[in-house]
């Protein structure tokens, strides 16, 4: 059985792949002698902070479409779990817009979604209500694509998961298997 543990460091260990190749970083030495010498050199702290941001976007991602699956199927600590998960990812999410002129919205729209009217999905999961689960569910993405217009991404609009991001986990809320 793989751990939870693993599939996250395994996605880090992913995810900082990818980047060294965005970054150049695995490049033959040959290629990166043949650069421009007048291109400044990248900053590793702030190369890092974008990954980490990148990562916890892709993971908000997972865990929001395994939400809607787990309280579609009405199995409510499962959707509490995956509710918690997209919280503490928005919490790590980039609150800055490139432009510099949306920051501040950026970090109180990111502040807003767990409070907003429209998007109370723990008050639903906890009512165990499954129109207010779909209800706050849609304010949640609406609050998202606000996020991105802010950041200057209105083409990353969200929609409602078609299926869970993995299907290994089971949302029946009646299984009884494993045990």
């Amino acid at each position: 059985m793989i751990r939870p543990s693993l599939i996250v460091c395994l996605a880090v260990l992913g995810g900082a792949a990818c980047g060294a190749v965005l970054l150049g970083e695995l490049r033959p030495q040959t290629a990166r002698a043949a650069q421009k010498t007048d291109v400044p050199a990248s900053d590793p702290q702030h190369d890092l902070a974008h990954l980490q941001a990148r990562l916890a976007m892709v993971m908000a991602d997972y865990h929001a479409s395994n939400l809607w699956v787990a309280g579609s199927s009405a199995n409510w600590p499962l959707a509490e779990f995956y509710w918690k998960e997209v919280q503490a990812h928005i919490e790590m999410s980039p609150k800055s817009d490139p432009s510099g002129k949306n920051e501040a919205k950026l970090k109180q729209m990111a502040a807003a979604i767990a409070e907003s009217p429209t998007m109370q999905v723990a008050a639903a999961i906890e009512k165990q209500d499954l129109r207010a689960f779909a209800s706050a569910y849609r304010g949640l993405l609406v609050g998202c694509y606000d996020c991105h217009k802010a950041a200057g991404k209105p083409y990353l609009r969200p929609r409602l998961p078609v299926r869970p991001s993995r299907s290994i986990i089971n949302v029946d809320p009646k299984a009884t298997w494993p045990e």
